[in-house]
């Protein structure tokens, strides 16, 4: 598997996040993943957007949730590109690999739906969330999918909460990096991640303590990175 650099929101640092224009400039700098996150429209369309507002990412107003998939669908979310909903980037980029936030726990039936229809995908896709309510739900036996819980600063339960769901993955701010739950989940065969890591230093540190990769708003800078670190042993 390597140190994976997954593009935040797809390529974040050049282009409007969680569209396609991001997600499409992510995979052509070689991320190994994409993260987006997921919330649901009025009439249950699965939305990729990140905030629960419109205000900050796009020329609407109001709560996403408070509107049907069509109006969405009109807004400009940054340089003429739209909002997407989850199948279509699925679509799109099939070979593709995702982490898929549940910003909604009401959205996880909708994705898990999603993933279902979508068995035998090249790219994987790990469901995520910092709310393992939300990750209950994906925690099916032979399911094709990963799980994993993210972890936000200073929550040092919510490792401890990592290992009694049995998810897949943990996503660790620096803070917790080093606490013993998050050795013990590693040590159980668990996978974990680290960031933010966007010098040389923090990418090393990363690889020497094991984790097995970050999420990066610049992809192509991370991976570059990744690469020289590597590369100098």
């Amino acid at each position: 598997m390597g140190f994976l650099v997954a593009g935040h929101r797809g390529a974040m640092a050049h282009a409007p996040e969680n569209t396609m224009r991001s997600f499409r400039l992510a995979a052509d700098v070689g991320a190994d993943e994409i993260e987006l996150d997921v919330h649901l429209s009025r009439d249950g369309e699965l939305v990729v957007i990140h905030d629960e507002t419109l205000e900050r990412t796009t020329d609407g107003r109001g709560a996403v949730a408070d509107h049907d998939w069509a109006d969405l669908a009109a807004l400009d979310a940054g340089r003429g590109e739209r909002i997407p909903r989850l199948a279509e980037v699925l679509d799109a980029l099939p070979a593709m690999s995702f982490q898929v936030e549940v910003k909604a726990p009401a959205a996880t039936t909708g994705v898990l739906a999603a993933l279902a229809e979508r068995r035998g995908r090249p790219g994987a896709v790990v469901v995520t969330s910092f709310r393992p309510e939300a990750l209950v739900p994906a925690l099916l036996p032979g399911r094709w999918w990963h799980v994993g819980l993210i972890c936000a600063r200073g929550d040092a339960e919510a490792v401890a909460t990592a290992s009694r769901l049995g998810v897949d993955r943990l996503y660790l701010p620096w803070d917790l990096a080093g606490t013993p739950a998050a050795a013990a989940f590693a040590a159980a065969g668990g996978l974990a991640f680290v960031g933010p890591c966007d010098d040389a230093e923090a990418v090393r540190r990363a690889i020497d303590a094991g984790f097995r990769g970050t999420t990066a708003d610049d992809p192509a800078a991370t991976l570059a990175v990744r690469d020289a670190v590597l590369a100098a042993g």
